[in-house]
């Protein structure tokens, strides 16, 4: 809105462009916070300021027939309006900064559309969180802060990671950090229905490896009347003890507590069977299955899966089609980006 109010005796004075032709006017009456700006950097940067300062609004108007414009916007958070600012007119040198004032940024963003404008700032912010030693740092924020931003690359890492090291339990809890911001429902959904998927693959290969244990007949042989087990049922035990053990089994139920990451690290440390083959008290004909080759492949290739999202394809609204997550980590991947550039070429 247009403000021609006098200014308070309190008022810190920031000017990116020390010449701009626009005056954005934040912050308590009380204490409040005057930056100088670019009328015309401001319009590239934000779709949405370009609209407000265009010949439709009165903002625009005033702006065109006087020259200047004073504009007060007090819902904004000035300190994140400040950084902006800075950012889009290359006033801003890089700094670590706060998840907090992150999240202040990315609200200022996302409200006004500067994705373009701060995603590489972004990207280089959200490398050197530390979710370990950094107390406000959790997944959840990170990714709401990636989301508006635009971090391709960071957005599908910290969306990995929440598939890759969260039980269902943990996920829903982390939905609280959403609350008020933009970032669509249908994204816990997919990051749900991701972790989900990979967890059926491991136990449905697990499953195939089980069926030739409790399918092959032991044949005893009847010239002997000692009747100790024979070496299938003795590796057939074995095979399922190794499989509790690393709580691999029993697999039927809710898979919905269950980590992934710690699912595969299980798999990872499964062991042989050492059974003496030739000390003749075993009398089967069974052959001896070497089942550790085929454990440690299914580790392997559940952590060389791409289950993290695509958030070009979550902006575009694809995220609930068939093909909605195309899992690129980076925006030249896209299957959504390349088909857009594909149909403006042939356009």
């Amino acid at each position: 809105m247009v403000d021609n109010a006098t200014p308070s005796s309190n008022v810190r004075n920031i000017e990116p462009d020390p010449s701009g032709d626009l005056v954005l006017i934040l912050g308590d009456p009380s204490e409040q916070t005057y930056i100088r700006v670019s009328s015309k950097i401001l319009s590239i940067a934000s779709p949405v300021l370009a609209a407000m300062l265009g010949p439709k609004y009165a903002e625009g108007n005033t702006l065109s027939t006087t020259g200047s414009l004073e504009l007060t916007l007090p819902e904004d958070d000035p300190e994140a309006m400040v950084w902006v600012c800075n950012i889009v007119h290359l006033k801003q040198s890089f700094t670590h900064i706060s998840v907090a004032l992150m999240e202040k940024i990315a609200v200022t963003c996302d409200k006004y559309d500067m994705s373009g404008a701060l995603s590489v700032w972004g990207e280089a912010w959200l490398s050197h969180i530390d979710l370990s030693t950094d107390g406000e740092a959790r997944y959840g924020r990170l990714l709401w802060i990636a989301y508006a931003l635009g971090c391709q690359t960071v957005f599908y890492n910290k969306s990995y990671n929440m598939i890759w090291y969260h039980t269902e339990a943990e996920l829903r809890l982390m939905k609280e950090d959403w609350k008020g911001t933009s970032i669509p429902e249908d994204v816990l959904k997919a990051i749900m229905k991701q972790r989900k998927g990979a967890l059926k693959r491991i136990f449905t290969a697990i499953d195939a490896l089980i069926a030739p244990f409790v399918r092959t007949k032991c044949h005893y042989s009847e010239e002997h009347s000692n009747k100790e087990a024979c070496f299938h049922l003795a590796e057939t035990g074995h095979f399922f003890q190794e499989l509790l053990r690393c709580k691999l089994w029993p697999f039927f139920g809710d898979w919905t507590d269950r980590h992934l990451e710690q699912t595969a690290t299980n798999l990872g440390t499964f062991k042989e069977y050492l059974g003496d083959f030739n000390s003749g008290t075993y009398y089967c004909t069974s052959s001896k299955r070497n089942f550790l080759p085929q454990m440690k492949p299914i580790a392997e290739q559940a952590r060389k899966e791409k289950l993290g999202l695509c958030l070009n394809c979550i902006k575009q609204g694809k995220i609930t089609t068939k093909d909605g997550n195309c899992s690129a980590s980076r925006i030249e991947e896209c299957v959504t980006n390349i088909r857009d550039i594909e149909a403006n070429e042939v356009e």
